[in-house]
């Protein structure tokens, strides 16, 4: 098994890249819930809601375009996590499988530089925003004050 191990590493895996046992494997049907649950309720959703309000759309078509895309994002989901899911293979692994150990980095960089630092940030900004209006209907006077 050592041996097994060493040879892994070397080939640039470690035990965080193996695939998970069964008893590692951890989620039930209320962890994927609430997965696609916080990627349809956020603050960027909330404001392209109101956006819509703004457009003059209906409350019928815009609570069918939430539906809807609540449905495609939960089917991208899937799609994309279910080699994870059913053999507990982590994304990393499943990118090697595909385009090889080099060529899993581009895609590997795309997802952490653009899913990650810039949804974050935008996440970011957004709940800042909504701190800074909510903190300002609290204390009128803080947009006047001098800090």
């Amino acid at each position: 098994m050592e041996h097994q191990r060493k040879l892994f590493q070397q080939r640039g895996y470690s035990e965080d890249l193996l695939p998970k046992t069964q008893s590692q494997r951890t989620w039930k049907t209320f962890n994927y819930f609430t997965l696609w649950m916080g990627s349809v309720h956020n603050v960027p959703n909330y404001v392209m809601v109101g956006g819509f309000f703004i457009l003059g759309l209906s409350t019928f078509s815009i609570m069918l375009a939430i539906i809807l895309s609540a449905f495609f994002i939960a089917a991208v989901m899937v799609l994309n996590g279910a080699a994870g899911s059913k053999y507990g293979v982590p994304f990393a692994m499943i990118l090697r499988a595909s385009y090889g150990v080099r060529g899993a980095l581009f895609p590997g960089l795309l997802r952490g530089g653009i899913a990650a630092i810039m949804w974050f940030g935008l996440q970011c900004y957004a709940g800042s925003l909504a701190c800074l209006i909510l903190i300002g209907k609290i204390w009128p006077g803080f947009f006047n004050s001098r800090w």
